[in-house]
């Protein structure tokens, strides 16, 4: 039993999204290991209980 091509669906459009995609998937691993393991930001200094987050967290699931 053959398909008929005709039936086949075809894209609308021949964009291909793959090296924008991957591109911006490697920028953003990128930018995230940058400002995990940089000494800037976040000294461990914190004027407020930081466990309401998780309880929050916990209400609204």
């Amino acid at each position: 039993m053959e398909q008929n091509k005709e039936k086949l669906s075809t894209p609308s459009t021949d964009k291909n999204y793959f090296w924008p995609i991957m591109i911006f998937s490697a920028v953003a691993v990128i930018i995230i290991l940058l400002l995990f393991f940089s000494p800037i930001g976040y000294q461990g200094a914190v004027h407020f209980d930081l466990t309401i987050f998780p309880r929050m967290n916990a209400i609204f699931n």
